[in-house]
Formats: structure tokens, C-alpha cells, sequence
């Protein structure tokens, strides 16, 4: 039988007791037995725990008198508020023994019974060691002197005759007179003589001699002691021969103890002299303090966590809340009776019906965990039970323990970091979240993980060094250092690494956050791959059209200058014919740039007509057989389409077809056929231009439509150009309603364009 949570602390302190022990919860059924307490009783614990001291009086006839006494004392210690003592001659397991029977009360916050401490001190031996005592002096000093309980015996004659004397002078009220006066008491302490004391008292004192410690009383009591010393002088002076109290002092090495005092006079005709019992109760009282200690610990612990304890009896339906459970639901503690019926009414409505389905799970024997809302001062709060049931060896529901903690700033916390990634997700770029501690990223926005290829969870386990090669400790540690030395945010490329091993080049602008709670890095990163191919086309396209105007140009002056100077002769003509086609091939190149710059504007005025593309086809064809013959290739029409008409441009189209015709024969190897042909695709006619060359690479093959896009982009390749033929066709033709595109067989390159049919 499981122990309350409010006395589970006390269990592993009372089985350290030296005496025998029980523990007893609020409701008076004993809860736990020490070895001492076992060995006294001659019982074990199941035979007494979860029972009254009625009970186990009806139960057990042979401790009939032993538990009708627990029964009554109990009532009396929860009537006082106190502890209370009784001693008495009770049948035991260990026969008739003299018993002195402590019941210290335990109450919790507000007053709230927790439950009763019971120690149990066989005193039989002192008792008889008084008796023989009164038989023979003697025997008694033997006795007093081997004792394991300090014994002291005391000479109060002095002491005795300064009280009188109060009362003389008309002091009739000593209690009152001492706490007004413990100036006289300090002066009663160094008149009463210590007379005598046994071995146990030099150990407990740490004396070595008697010496130390016989003569005044003042020299060992301490001054938190007055008082009780100021109880033993009354109780003398009423002719009382016993008093017991608990006290306090220090022995000879200023250590302090803890100590039950009993305080006995003798019956040998000398009221004077009377013998004092200590008996050291310091671990107790150590005990004690560590519960009170554990006790607010638990407390406070909880109200930092925001967390509570309670317990509900399913025999009675009663329910006990920590402090903290009053205050997580808004109330100031023990403000009213908590129940079962009143949890529900404090319960959001939506969630009391997943409440009682827990509750029902939890009769099968599983903990459960369950959260709900309630309405607290005005705001929803969110609040999370976790509990298990106790059962009895038969396997039926006692009780259920649980605790309660407050979620809301966890779940507005999550809902904040929800809304926060809905917002990100919104953004273009990709924007990675990391932990300024750790370096693990806590977001990572839809953008970053589509462009990763990972999941958000993948991410979460991950650092920037998982997904940046090109990205080393040093380089990141120099990057994070300049944020914390105050950089508002600092921008680096590099290249990320997606999690099929493909890679892009990425631009990421670094933001440090350090009023977040943790402190955070925001890196906001886009993918430059498009910015590095255009960088990477305009560096060609400079060294193009650096050798494209410089050739032309420096024929072109040359020719010039030797006319000029009257240095051509017989060459003259040749010259002016070199100077020519010079000047077309700087104009061919002003217009390539010119007819681009106006197509991507979208101000080229088309003019659309009704042609025949097989006329048009046929003429691009004748005009290109000039070029081609310059490098040594054939242009053939493999495949005609009769009486197919187009809408379009026709001088604009036959542009097209000579741009391709003019890379297929500049493609081509020597004594090879371009091959042209018209065919019908649906509703739509392709013209396809394919050569035999080596074909279009496959690196280059996704640039082959853009600006200055060529395979050899260098100033020293073989085979003139711009780079800006197919981007100009490309612009063309879908212009006029067609598109371009290119196929790539075994051998060569196929492109083509298609273009809508008119009907006949």
C-alpha cells in the first residue's frame, strides 16, 4: 500500500530511528513500521497497515490495551495540536514492557491533517533500574553507573531554598515571575550542583572525566534551556517526583543535542536530590527538521515548476489538493473542499467528456495523462494531470494520485512558433532558424526544407555544417563572431548540399538575435545558381564580343589604312572587298544585339501574314547554301509538307531558319549534309534543321536558348557567333505563336521549331 505523497518523505527517515517507530496517515490507519517498532511489537507490517488502532484492538486480543491506548492518545494529539506522551505497562511481543508512547501530529498547510509520528521507547529497564535503586543504594550505583541511558543526579537544595524565598516575599505566580526574570533563573542553574554522572553521560557530553562535568549546573545548561529548567524547579516546588521535557544544550565541544529530559526524585527521604534522565533525541530531531525542510523544498519546487499534487480516496470521494493546485485553478489554497465535482465544473466543457475517458482507461490499470482547459482569471490556461490508481492486494481501486501542472506558456509558446513558421513559409527565400548555443536548427521555413529535399524533423538534428561543405568550423566560427561583436547582420556565399548530394550556390545574409529566449541566428539564404550563369555569360560574352569586334575591326582598319596611304597597288579592290564584309560582319553583330535588346522589350512590330511555308522554307534554304558551302557542307530538303499555310512574319521566319541552318553548317564536320524537313505534328507543322556534328554537350544543353549561351564561350574557339542567334529565333517564333526546341540523336542535333497551321 502505497504511502500519501505528504508523508512519503518521512518513511526512509523513521526506519533510522533508533526506537521503535510507526507512521499513521490522516485518517489514523498505520502506514509504516520500523525494524525496532517490529521487533517490540512482535508484529510485521501487513498485519497492521491500512488499519485503525480500533481495529487492530478488535483484531489482535493479545494488544488489546496496546491499541486502545494508540487509539485514545491519538484523538488527544490531534485535540492539542501537540505532541503527546504517555507512558505505561503494556503486553508486547516481547512480553509486559514499560512503555513510554509518543504521538507527534502533522499538519500540513492551512491546518490540513497529514498524519501522526509514533515513537515507541521500551523504558522497562529504567523503570526497574529505579526500583532497584530504591532497594538498595548500592545496587543502584552499580546500575547508574553502567546505565545506557545519561543518567545525572542533581543537588537542587540551594536552588530549592532561593524559590522559597520568592515565594516569602509574596511571589505566588513562579511561572510568570521566571519569564519576567531569566536573570533569576541563570542565577538558580549556578546553585544547583551536579553531583554525579554515569559513563553514558561522559560520551554523550564528550568527557573524558567526571571532573568535567560535576559542580554547576551553569557551566553545561544553555540558554535556550531556561525555560525547562525553569518547569523542573516548579515541579518541585509543587512536590511533583516527576517531570519530562524536551530541551536543548550544547556538549564540550559546543555541538549541539537535542535531548528528552526526565527528571525523577528519588524515594529515599531527600526531596533535594534528584536524578535526571537524558536521553538523546537529536537524530530525531534531525528527522523532523529534514521533513519540515523536504516539505517546503516540495513545495517550492512546485511552485517554480508550476506544479501540484493531489489524491483522491474512491472509498470516501475525499480530495486533497496541494497549495499549487489551488493556485493553478485561481484560488487562493484550501479556499474551499475540493472534489471531483467541482474539477469537472472548473474544466473547459469540450474537454471534460476526453477527461472522463482517462479516468475510465485508468480502472485497467494504466497511468494516464491527460490535458484540458480551464478558465482562469479571465484567460484560457491549459493544464496537464498526470495520475495513477493504488490498488489494495486484491487488485481493487483505493485511491488516485496525481499531479497538475500548468502547460499555457508551453502551448502559447508552440502556437507562437507555429504562426511564426506559417509566416516564414510565406517568404521567397529560404530562412534557417538556429539555436545560438547549440548551432541546431529550431526553424526551418517550407523554402529551405523544398529546396533541401528534408524534412523539418531531419532538420532539427542538424547544424549548418550538415548542409554546407563548403563551409569549415573556422570559417563558421569567424562568421558568428563577427555577429556577436556587434555586425547588424553580415552577407557570404557558399554552396549547400541537398540530401540527394546535389549541390547549388547560395547567397546567406546572417542576423544575430540575442533578445530571443535562447538567443538565436536567422540566416536568410537564396539560390544564386541563375546569378552565377549569368555572371558566368556575360564574362563569355565579353570575351565573345571582345574577339567578334576586334577581328572585323582590325581587318577592317588595316584594309582602310593601306588604301589611305597609297600603299594598295594592284590589291585595291581586294582591300575595299575585305573592308566590306568586315562591315557587314560589325553590322551583323550591332543588329544581333540590337534585334535582341527590341525583341525582349516586346516593341518589334510583326507583320503577320498569310504564307506558304514551304516558299518561305525553300528560301531560307537557297539563301543559307552560301554559308555552308563556305564550310564545306550540303544543305538538303529531306521531307516537304505541300500547301501547308502560316501566319507569320515571313522575313522574321526566314531570320529563324538561317540562324539554324547557319549553326548546323558551323557544327558540321566537312563533306556532311544539314538535312531540312517540314512534317505535320497534330495541328501545328515542325521545321526541323539537323546536322552531323558532335552535338550540343550535355552541361550546356540547359543554356542553349539563353543570352550569349555558347558551348566554347572562350575568345579562341574555332567558330564565330555571338551567342545570341538561338535566343533572337527563340524570341521569334514564339512571338508569332510557335515554339522552339532541340532533339538530340545518336549523332548530330536536331533543332526545330513549330508553328500553328492555318486551315486550307
Amino acid at each position: 500500500m502505497s504511502f500519501p505523497l505528504e508523508l512519503a518523505p518521512l518513511a526512509p527517515l523513521v526506519q533510522l530511528l533508533p526506537d521503535a517507530a510507526f507512521i499513521q496517515d490522516s485518517e489514523g490507519r498505520w502506514r509504516a513500521l520500523n525494524r525496532p517498532a517490529r521487533l517490540l511489537l512482535g508484529l510485521e507490517l501487513g498485519q497492521v497497515q491500512g488499519r485503525s488502532s480500533l481495529e487492530l484492538a478488535q483484531r489482535l486480543p493479545s494488544r488489546t490495551d496496546l491499541f486502545q491506548l494508540c487509539a485514545k492518545q491519538e484523538q488527544e494529539a490531534w485535540l492539542h495540536r501537540q505532541a503527546i506522551r504517555v507512558e505505561a505497562r503494556l503486553a508486547v511481543g516481547t512480553g509486559e514492557r514499560d512503555l513510554e508512547l509518543t504521538f507527534i501530529p502533522l499538519f500540513g498547510a492551512h491546518g490540513r491533517r497529514d498524519g501522526i509520528i509514533g515513537i515507541a521507547r521500551d523504558q522497562t529497564q529504567q523503570v526497574r533500574t529505579a526500583a532497584a535503586l530504591r532497594a538498595s543504594e548500592r545496587r543502584y550505583r552499580d546500575i547508574f553507573a553502567t546505565n545506557a541511558v545519561s543518567i545525572w543526579e542533581e543537588d537542587f537544595s540551594a536552588a530549592r531554598q532561593e524559590v522559597e524565598r520568592l515565594r516569602a516575599q509574596g511571589v505566588s505566580d513562579l511561572r510568570a515571575y521566571f519569564h519576567d526574570h531569566p536573570e533569576f533563573l541563570r542565577h538558580c542553574t549556578a546553585l544547583v550542583r551536579v553531583i554525579d554522572v554515569n559513563d553514558t553521560t561522559l560520551q554523550l557530553f564528550g568527557a573524558r572525566h567526571k571532573e568535567e562535568l560535576l559542580g554547576p549546573l551553569s557551566r553545561l545548561i544553555a540558554p535556550n534551556s531556561l525555560p525547562c529548567f525553569g518547569e523542573q524547579l516548579i515541579a518541585l516546588m509543587e512536590g511533583n517526583d516527576h517531570y519530562a521535557c524536551e530541551t536543548t544544550n550544547r556538549n564540550l565541544r559546543g555541538e549541539e543535542l537535542h535531548l528528552l529530559l526526565r527528571l525523577t526524585v528519588p524515594d529515599y527521604g531527600n526531596s533535594d536530590l534528584v536524578l535526571v534522565n537524558l536521553i538523546d533525541i537529536t537524530d530525531r530531531k534531525r528527522a523532523e527538521e529534514a521533513l519540515r525542510e523536504s516539505r517546503e523544498k516540495l513545495a517550492e519546487a512546485q511552485y517554480i515548476a508550476r506544479m501540484g499534487n493531489w489524491e483522491r480516496n474512491l472509498e470516501s470521494g475525499k480530495t486533497i489538493w496541494s497549495d499549487q493546485v489551488f493556485r493553478l485553478f485561481g484560488f487562493e489554497p484550501q479556499s474551499f473542499e475540493p472534489s471531483l465535482d467541482r474539477l469537472v465544473e472548473l474544466i473547459h466543457p469540450l474537454d471534460r467528456e476526453r477527461l472522463d475517458r482517462e479516468l475510465e482507461a485508468a480502472y485497467g490499470g494504466d497511468p494516464y495523462s491527460v490535458e484540458y482547459r480551464i478558465l482562469r482569471q479571465g484567460e484560457v490556461a491549459h493544464l496537464r494531470e498526470y495520475a495513477r490508481i493504488d490498488r489494495d492486494r486484491h487488485g481493487q481501486p483505493l485511491r488516485i494520485i496525481g499531479t497538475v501542472q500548468d502547460v499555457t506558456d508551453i502551448r502559447r509558446s508552440e502556437a507562437l512558433t507555429e504562426r511564426l513558421g506559417r509566416i516564414l513559409d510565406r517568404s521567397p527565400n529560404e530562412i534557417f532558424v538556429t539555436d545560438a548555443q547549440t548551432l541546431r536548427f529550431i526553424q526551418v521555413n517550407r523554402g529551405g526544407r523544398r529546396k533541401l529535399g528534408y524534412s523539418l524533423e531531419q532538420l532539427l538534428n542538424m547544424t549548418p555544417l550538415d548542409i554546407c561543405p563548403t563551409l569549415n568550423n573556422e570559417q563558421m566560427e569567424q562568421q558568428i563572431r563577427l555577429c556577436l561583436e556587434g555586425a547588424e547582420s553580415i552577407t557570404f556565399e557558399g554552396e549547400f548540399e541537398r540530401s540527394d548530394g546535389s549541390r547549388y550556390p547560395m547567397e546567406a545574409r546572417l542576423h544575430y538575435s540575442p533578445e530571443e529566449q535562447p538567443p538565436v541566428f536567422v540566416a536568410i539564404t537564396q539560390d544564386i545558381s541563375e546569378r552565377k550563369a549569368v555572371e558566368r555569360m556575360k564574362a563569355e560574352f565579353i570575351a565573345s564580343i571582345s574577339h567578334e569586334l576586334r577581328t572585323p575591326l582590325t581587318a577592317l582598319v588595316g584594309a582602310l589604312s593601306l588604301i589611305t596611304g597609297g600603299l594598295a597597288g594592284p590589291h585595291r579592290d581586294e582591300l575595299i572587298d575585305i573592308a566590306m564584309k568586315n562591315s557587314e560582319r560589325l553590322l551583323t553583330l550591332i543588329n544581333d544585339l540590337l534585334d535582341l535588346k527590341t525583341l525582349e522589350s516586346g516593341k518589334v512590330e510583326f507583320r503577320l501574314h498569310r504564307h506558304d511555308l514551304m516558299t518561305l522554307v525553300e528560301q531560307a534554304v537557297e539563301m543559307g547554301r552560301g554559308l555552308a558551302a563556305a564550310f564545306d557542307v550540303r544543305i538538303r530538303v529531306v521531307h516537304a509538307l505541300p500547301a501547308a499555310a502560316v501566319e507569320v512574319d515571313g522575313s522574321r521566319l526566314v531570320q529563324v531558319l538561317g540562324n539554324l541552318l547557319a549553326n548546323a553548317a558551323k557544327f558540321s564536320p566537312e563533306g556532311s549534309e544539314v538535312e531540312v524537313s517540314v512534317e505535320r505534328h497534330g495541328d501545328r507543322a515542325r521545321v526541323s534543321v539537323c546536322d552531323q556534328g558532335e552535338g550540343v554537350p550535355e552541361e550546356f544543353r540547359p543554356r542553349l536558348f539563353q543570352r550569349f549561351a555558347q558551348a566554347d564561350g572562350s575568345s579562341t574557339r574555332r567558330r564565330g557567333g555571338t551567342g545570341l542567334g538561338l535566343a533572337i529565333s527563340r524570341a521569334i517564333v514564339e512571338a508569332m505563336g510557335g515554339a522552339i526546341g532541340v532533339e538530340h540523336p545518336a549523332r548530330g542535333a536536331c533543332f526545330y521549331f513549330e508553328l500553328p497551321l492555318l486551315p486550307e
